[in-house]
């Protein structure tokens, strides 16, 4: 069993943002319904990094509701180029070979392929392309440096490093808060990730407000508002996939 999410929205007065919420919308639970299908955990993983994008989004100076918006949408759909990866790869209970390695390390390129098929507005496409760049220019597909990683790019970056260490895997198993501060921490010394970005996740989890455990129970806590007011609510049952 797993949950269908369709809960999370956002709430703004701005005619032309409410459009382009509704068009995002559409085409990313079409898109969602297939990752939803060919991987469970890689659907899960897209709301938990969705979630946390938005809860550090709101603590960053700068960033206009429209590019918190988009931004969203970038983190729903950055793993979608994992369905064209073989299942034997994608869900292996192992470390992967460098051969399988390299083969995980096309799901950007295919992300890319398929929201520039389906129209994404291209802020949306290269957050998702480039999730995996490093500010040194030692990251994957295309060795960006920093001058070339957007700040949205930036958070989409942090946000799948906390959602990825924050579930067990069959290897290891998952990170508490202060495992994933350790290597938030270290990751910036290295220079692969961004320093403000990473200390506004830190500063989330001392605080106690990135939740993302609530996700990985299967639960949205929240309705995204780009304000920064934030409303419980209950999220929908339980189905049958």
């Amino acid at each position: 069993m797993i949950k269908v999410i369709k809960e999370t929205k956002f709430l703004t007065d701005n005619k032309e943002n409410q459009s382009l919420n509704k068009e995002l919308e559409q085409k990313t639970y079409e898109l969602l319904g297939r990752v939803e299908k060919y991987s469970p955990e890689t659907y899960i993983h897209s709301f938990s990094t969705g979630y946390i994008c938005d809860r550090i989004a709101c603590e960053v100076e700068g960033i206009t509701d429209k590019d918190k918006m988009l931004l969203h949408y970038a983190a729903l759909l950055h793993d979608v180029g994992k369905t064209k990866i073989p299942h034997k790869v994608l869900h292996k209970h192992a470390k992967f070979t460098d051969e399988e390695l390299e083969i995980m390390k096309q799901h950007p390129v295919f992300s890319n392929e398929i929201l520039k098929r389906h129209n994404l507005p291209d802020v949306v496409i290269d957050a998702a392309t480039d999730h995996h760049e490093k500010l040194n220019g030692r990251g994957y597909p295309n060795q960006k440096t920093a001058k070339d990683i957007s700040l949205l790019t930036r958070i989409l970056t942090v946000a799948d490093i906390i959602s990825a260490l924050s579930v067990e895997r069959s290897y290891r198993s998952s990170m508490s808060h202060e495992g994933i501060i350790e290597v938030l921490v270290n990751e910036v010394n290295i220079g692969d990730i961004d320093k403000t970005i990473a200390e506004k996740a830190i500063q989330l989890m001392n605080r106690g407000e990135l939740d993302f455990d609530a996700v990985h129970r299967h639960e949205i806590p929240y309705k995204f508002d780009p304000q920064n007011k934030i409303e419980e609510f209950k999220s929908p049952e339980f189905v049958v996939d």
